[in-house]
């Protein structure tokens, strides 16, 4: 509201002082952006170099301590234990001297390992600060064949002792991993006689065979001191060692940081984002939030990471600035910037603001003109005092109003009209409807002859709509008289169906009855065949005990002709003893007898048998011929069980299907009686459209129409 009541002075003054700065902010906005992106690059490329030169010196403590350890110290022991296992000569291994740091004698190979080792370590301590002590350690009899336990550490002022026994020293975590692995170990940072130290342990192997270590302590203090920090210029910046599990290995503000992790300090969305880039091990710059030392709160850092190879693995040199300090310079300047230009745009506003509204003031009179035009009041007057584009607006606004006047007087009398029903009127003074006026004109006459047209066709459809209702009227009447016809033919239909149905149910159980009826029978015949086999085959035995039956009355037979031969010899006998022999040639007539007897027995018993044994053959071959007689049966019976099967089958599916035609009878019966409900209904409606359709005429026949300059009785 407060903007729609402000002159248009005030306006102008403010859209202009708007563009002005806009126009300030853009051009400001981009010297600042350039001047700012060159200062940051300038910036981020320092502090880029001094994340650069950190990871650089550590790499170059790491490379020079495997290069004094691997490349010199522990390529000599290898080679002398290589020479001490396969090329010694008796010789040295007799001569025996007293060990400086262990209280056995070496051979001269032995020997010399160890001063050689002693002054190695000894150069190297005193030629590097960030060498706290080193320590060899052996594998038992390896150093020594009769000495399991040999080891020594040499201090940094140079003094050396014995390790202790092998049991000690190989418990060591360093110790084992290296044997484990056979691959250099570095330790996380611990406490050693009051000093921070690493420890890092180099393998020595020979024929792939772990056989002791050399363990470096690195005073990370000393060592990792002389990381570059540019604190003066920027006060957040730190830089920091890290392993690959974001364990703090040293920090060069806070010392309290050592061995805690990266987790403890940085936010846990951007640990990932760091443990991500790491794995890729090339230097990348990240945006992370982390804690400002002590305090809970987390701030934007630009953080730096480098790998740095140790062993096989890798650390990470990190130089972490935060965003606020790398950006302040760019802040400075854009102050200033800011500031310059809003007392430019001030000043500009105010000298604008004052011309526009002496230029303006006569637009105050045209105001109130236009005030009393949207009040309804045409009736204004206003003084041309000049004849530029203000002195033209005065002019044509009171055109303007008089124009109005007369157009508003007109559309009156017109609209007026047409109010009371009458279409046939036409404009007084049509010329002065022009530019957009010509469409109120147009419209007005647009209105009276399509009001006049639709009329016309109202009335004319309502004619139409009152004869074709009384026919829609009659066709519903004949058409809800068939479909009660309907109806009831189709109820008569459905109970022909049903009874139909009925009839199919019962051939169909009937069906089913003769098929249980039909499977008994063909049991039966089964059975009677299977008694029939049963029967035959005992006449089969019949006749074979015949057969044996007839074996036997033969030898019978046989022993009747012997004691008929038997007896003629006793008569024979009987007749050459004489007297004394009358008594036995009777015996031997009476026993002549029983034998003729016999067989004539056994002849008489044999044809009987024979007699049998034909007819138990032929009743075996009728017993067979009925049998077969029986299969047939069986098989005719077992058809007549299938046909029957098929014939229930297909009963029950007439039955399935007659219900479904009954079924569909009775939808169709439904729809019917639908139809025939909607007829009455549309019976019913078209008589009511008639009653409407009359009374529309009636109301038409009031207005008097517009056509073609005819007064038109509706």
């Amino acid at each position: 509201m407060k903007i729609k009541n402000t002159k248009i002075s005030t306006k102008i003054s403010s859209v202009l002082g708007a563009i002005l700065t806009l126009s300030f902010i853009i051009i400001i906005s981009i010297s600042i952006f350039n001047v700012g992106r060159e200062l940051n690059n300038s910036i981020s490329a320092n502090f880029k170099h001094i994340a650069s030169k950190n990871a650089t010196y550590v790499q170059q403590i790491i490379n020079n301590l495997e290069y004094i350890m691997r490349s010199d110290l522990t390529v000599y022991l290898e080679e002398q234990i290589s020479y001490k296992q396969t090329s010694i000569t008796q010789q040295e291994k007799n001569s025996q001297r007293p060990s400086k740091v262990q209280n056995i004698l070496l051979d001269d190979i032995e020997f010399s390992m160890e001063d050689y080792a002693l002054n190695t370590v000894s150069s190297a301590l005193k030629n590097n600060d960030f060498i706290n002590s080193v320590s060899l350690t052996f594998e038992p009899y390896l150093f020594d064949d009769a000495s399991k336990d040999y080891g020594f550490v040499v201090s940094k002022d140079g003094s050396y002792k014995s390790m202790g026994s092998y049991d000690t020293y190989s418990n060591n975590e360093y110790y084992k991993s290296s044997k484990n692995t056979l691959k250099p170990y570095y330790t996380s940072p611990y406490d050693k006689d009051g000093i921070t130290v690493i420890t890092a342990c180099y393998p020595l192997i020979y024929n792939n065979t772990f056989f002791g270590s050399i363990n470096v302590d690195i005073d990370i203090m000393n060592g990792f001191s002389n990381m570059e920090l540019d604190v003066e210029n920027y006060p957040t910046m730190y830089s920091q060692l890290i392993n690959t599990s974001g364990l703090v290995l040293y920090n060069q503000i806070d010392n309290g940081l050592i061995n805690s992790n990266i987790t403890d300090s940085v936010d846990k969305n951007d640990i990932n984002k760091i443990l991500d880039k790491t794995n890729t091990n090339e230097s990348f710059v990240v945006e992370i939030k982390a804690k400002e030392n002590n305090n809970s709160s987390y701030s934007s850092y630009y953080s730096y990471f480098y790998p740095i190879e140790v062993g096989d693995t890798l650390w990470w040199s990190e130089t972490s600035l935060q965003k606020n300090d790398l950006n302040k310079e760019v802040f400075k300047i854009a102050l200033v910037m800011l500031l310059l230009a809003f007392i430019s745009i001030v000043l500009l506003i105010t000298i604008i603001s004052y011309i526009i509204k002496k230029m303006l003031k006569p637009l105050e009179n045209i105001q109130d003109a236009a005030k009393n035009i949207s009040n309804g009041n045409l009736d204004i007057e206003l003084e041309i005092v000049s004849n530029d584009e203000i002195g033209n607006i005065s002019s044509h606004f009171l055109d303007m109003s008089n124009n109005l006047k007369m157009i508003i007087d007109d559309t009156n009398k017109l609209l007026l009209e047409m109010s009371k029903g009458n279409f046939d009127v036409d404009s007084k003074c049509e010329d002065i409807y022009i530019g957009e006026f010509m469409k109120v004109i147009n419209s007005i006459n647009s209105i009276k002859l399509d009001l006049s047209s639709t009329l016309n066709e109202i009335n004319e459809s309502s004619n139409r709509v009152y004869y074709n209702s009384n026919q829609l009227s009659e066709a519903s009447q004949e058409l809800a008289q068939g479909s009660t016809e309907q109806t009831k033919s189709i109820e008569d239909l459905s109970s022909t169906i049903d009874s139909i149905t009925e009839q199919i149910e019962i051939n169909a159980n009937n069906a089913q009855s003769a098929n249980n009826l039909v499977e008994k029978t063909s049991q039966s015949i089964i059975d009677s065949n299977d008694k029939m086999k049963e029967m035959i085959s005992a006449m089969q035995d019949i006749s074979n005990k015949s057969d044996e039956i007839i074996k036997i009355i033969k030898t019978i037979d046989d022993i009747a002709f012997q004691t008929n031969i038997l007896a003629l010899n006793a008569a024979v006998e009987a007749a050459r003893a004489g007297s004394a022999g009358k008594g036995f040639a009777v015996v031997a007539d009476e026993v002549r007898n029983l034998a003729q007897k016999s067989s004539e027995a056994a002849k008489d018993i044999t044809s009987l048998i024979q007699g049998t044994v034909v007819a138990v053959q032929n009743g075996s071959d009728i017993a067979n011929e009925t049998a077969d007689y029986l299969n047939s049966i069986v098989d005719d019976a077992t058809n007549t069980k299938n046909m029957m099967i098929q014939i229930a089958n297909a009963s029950k599916e007439q039955s399935e299907n007659a219900q479904s035609i009954r079924n569909s009878i009775r939808e169709i019966s439904l729809v019917v009686q639908n139809n025939s409900a909607s007829a009455e209904e549309s019976s019913a409606s078209s008589e009511e459209l008639n009653s409407q359709s009359q009374v529309l005429r009636e109301l038409v026949s009031k207005f008097k129409l517009y056509k073609d300059n005819q007064e038109v009785d509706a």
